[in-house]
C-alpha cells in the first residue's frame, strides 16, 4: 500500500489550519505579504520576492496542464514586452483557496476575452486531482459571477503535487491562498496574500470578501499593461508544444465530453505474479485507461466507470520451490571486523562525500584527509540513539567518533534506517538542492524515553550533514566551537508511521527540493505494513 496520498493530506490540512490552537499567534505572520517570509524562529527563508526574476531553468521547465487554453507550457513562454503573467497558489481542501479560487477563475476568462494572449493565467493546485479541482474553479466561478458565462480558456491549472511552482514563488512559510503578478522579464511585481487567507470556514469569508481579489488583480495587472500601451506578442520558436496566438484564438485543445467514460483498449495479461508453488496460487493483471469525463457537481451519484483491472488467477511454471537464496559476496569473501563497541547498530550507510561533516577538526579531535580508504561509515546505534560516523574506513587512520540529535529522545530515538541523498547532479540550483541530506526513521511511538504516554506522532526525521548553519549546535542550542561537544540540529521531521522499519531516499529528479523518501511503516499488527512515500519538500529549517 502507497499511503502518499494520505500523508499528503494531512499536510495539506495542518498547512490551511496552520495548527489551529496556535492560530492566534501566528495569524499575523501566515497572512502577511512580508517577503522573504519568516519561519517560527523569525528567521528569513530564501523566497521570490519583488524585484527578482524567474532565469534559468526555473523558466525553462516544462509543466503539463489539465485544463485551459494550453496543454503545456515554460514560464519562458510568457516573456515580452506588454505582457504579464498571474501565479496562484492554493490547496485542495482549504476553504479560503476554495473560496478565492471561482473568482481567480473569473478574472482570468474576462482577461483573455479582454486581451487574448497578452495576460497568462495560472493554477497551482495541490492536494487534489488536477481536474477536479479545475472543475470546482470554473463552478464556483460561475456561482460568484452568475451574468457571466462559465469559464473555459482560463486560468490554465497545473498538479503542482512535488511542490514545484509553489516553492519558486511561495517558498513556505508564506501564507495561502497567496498570488504573485510577473511582467514581461518574469519579474516579480507583486506577490500578495489573498483576502480570505486565515478563516477556518467556508462561511467565515463571505462572496464580497472574496471579490476583493477581482480588484486586486485587475487593478494590478492593468497597472504593467498601461506601462506599455502598444505592444506585439513575442514569436515563439515551431519547437513549442502549443503555439500561443496573438489574439483571441481558436482553442488548441477540446475540452472533454461532457458525459461518458472514456475506455482505452486492454493491455496483454501480465506474466504470473509468482514462478513456483500449487495450481492457481498466483495473479495475472492487465489494464487499461479509465477517464471519468462527466460533468456533475460532487452531490450527485453516479454509476462507476468500467474498470481499468483485471486479475484472475494463474498457475506457475515450477511446482515446487527450490532454494531462494542469491549470492550476494560473490564466490568468495573475507569477514573482517572493523569496528567494535556500538550499541545495537541498526543500519549502515555510507556518506556520499567523506569528511563533508567532520571536516580535519571537531570537537577537540583531528579527522583524515587526503586518503579516506573505503569511505566514511555512518552506523546507527538504536539502543543509544545515535550516530557512529567511522572515518577513513580500512586505513590506519580509520576513527570512530558519535553524535546524536540534540533532541535524540524524538527526532533519533530507536532508529533503525538510515539514508542519504547520493544525487550530485540533480540539476536543481544550488540553494534548493538537497545533496548530502540525510534521514532516520525510528521504531518508537514516541514516549519521550518512556517519560510520556505514546500517541504515535512519528515519523522520518531529516537533516543536513553540512555542519555550519546551525545544523550542529552545542548543549545550549548555540553554534559550535570546535572545541565543544556537538550535537545534531534536524532540519524537519513528518509524521504518521511510528514503526518505521526502513527507509531510503528517492533519486528522483522532479520535485524542487529532492527530498523524498520512502519508508516502511509496521503499525498496526507489525505484520502487514504500508510503504510510505514522504516528502519533506522545502524543509522547515533547524530547529530542536
Amino acid at each position: 500500500m502507497v499511503a502518499n496520498g494520505t500523508n499528503r493530506f494531512y499536510r495539506s490540512l495542518l498547512s490551511c489550519l496552520a495548527f489551529f490552537p496556535l492560530f492566534v499567534r501566528v495569524q499575523g505572520q501566515i497572512c502577511e505579504d512580508t517577503c522573504p517570509p519568516l519561519n517560527d524562529m523569525g528567521v528569513p527563508i530564501p523566497s521570490m520576492c519583488i524585484g527578482n526574476a524567474t532565469l534559468g531553468g526555473d523558466a525553462a521547465k516544462i509543466y503539463k496542464s489539465c485544463s485551459g487554453e494550453l496543454a503545456s507550457f515554460k514560464l519562458s513562454d510568457f516573456k515580452g514586452s506588454g505582457r504579464v503573467t498571474v501565479v496562484a497558489n492554493y490547496y485542495f481542501g482549504c476553504n479560503a483557496g476554495r473560496r478565492e479560487a471561482g473568482v481567480y477563475a473569473h478574472v482570468a476568462q474576462r482577461f483573455y476575452d479582454d486581451y487574448g494572449g497578452k495576460v497568462m493565467f495560472v493554477g497551482s493546485n495541490k492536494g487534489a486531482a488536477c481536474s477536479t479541482w479545475s472543475t470546482w474553479m470554473k463552478n464556483d466561478a460561475k456561482q460568484l459571477y452568475p451574468g457571466y458565462a462559465k469559464p473555459t480558456n482560463f486560468p490554465v491549472v497545473i498538479d503542482d503535487a512535488d511542490a514545484v511552482m509553489r516553492d519558486l514563488y511561495f517558498t513556505p512559510p508564506f501564507g495561502h491562498p497567496s498570488y504573485v503578478i510577473l511582467d514581461g522579464d518574469l519579474e516579480v511585481r507583486h506577490k500578495f496574500i489573498g483576502p480570505c487567507c486565515g478563516r477556518i470556514n467556508w462561511s467565515d469569508c463571505t462572496a464580497n470578501k472574496a471579490k476583493e481579489l477581482d480588484q486586486t488583480l485587475t487593478e494590478r495587472v492593468e497597472e504593467i499593461l498601461a506601462e506599455q500601451e502598444e505592444t506585439t506578442t513575442p514569436s515563439h520558436s515551431p519547437s513549442r508544444e502549443v503555439s500561443f496566438p496573438t489574439s483571441r484564438p481558436t482553442p488548441t485543445i477540446t475540452n472533454p465530453p461532457t458525459s461518458g467514460c472514456e475506455v482505452g483498449s486492454w493491455s496483454q495479461w501480465s506474466p504470473c505474479s509468482i514462478t513456483c508453488g500449487g495450481p492457481d496460487s498466483g495473479m495475472k493483471f492487465k489494464w487499461r485507461v479509465v477517464k471519468d469525463n462527466r460533468n456533475h457537481d460532487g452531490n450527485e451519484t453516479l454509476p462507476s466507470c468500467p474498470d481499468f483491472v483485471n486479475t484472475k488467477p494463474c498457475t506457475p511454471l515450477e511446482a515446487t520451490c527450490g532454494s531462494t537464496c542469491t549470492l550476494e559476496t560473490g564466490a568468495s569473501y573475507t569477514i573482517k571486523t572493523l569496528v567494535e563497541g556500538l550499541d545495537g547498530p541498526s543500519d549502515v550507510a555510507f556518506h556520499p562525500t567523506p569528511g563533508y561533516h567532520l571536516g580535519t577538526y571537531a570537537e577537540g579531535r583531528s579527522f583524515p584527509e587526503g586518503n579516506l580508504g573505503d569511505g566514511e561509515a555512518w552506523v546507527l546505534n538504536g539502543y543509544n540513539h545515535s550516530i557512529s560516523i567511522v572515518s577513513a574506513l580500512g586505513t590506519p587512520s580509520q576513527t570512530t567518533f558519535s553524535r546524536r540529535d540534540r533532541g535524540y529522545y524524538h527526532y533519533m530515538i530507536n532508529a533503525t534506517a538510515l539514508s542519504f541523498n547520493r544525487v550530485s547532479d540533480s540539476g536543481r540550483d544550488e540553494d534548493r538542492d538537497s545533496f548530502n541530506y540525510w534521514a532516520v526513521c525510528n521504531d518508537n511511538p514516541n514516549t519521550y524515553l518512556d517519560a510520556k504516554e505514546p500517541n504515535y506522532f512519528m515519523g522520518p526525521t531529516l537533516y543536513n550533514s553540512f555542519p555550519g548553519a546551525n545544523n550542529t549546535v552545542n548543549r545550549l542550542g548555540e553554534p559550535c566551537k570546535e572545541y565543544e561537544q556537538c550535537f545534531f540540529m534536524h532540519t524537519d521531521m513528518l509524521h504518521e508511521a511510528p514503526a518505521c522499519i526502513g527507509i531510503v531516499h528517492d533519486p528522483e529528479t522532479n520535485t524542487a527540493h529532492g527530498n523524498v523518501y520512502w519508508a516502511f511503516d509496521t503499525t498496526g499488527n507489525r505484520e502487514n505494513g504500508q510503504l510510505v512515500r514522504f516528502d519533506f519538500q522545502q524543509p522547515h529549517g533547524n530547529m530542536n
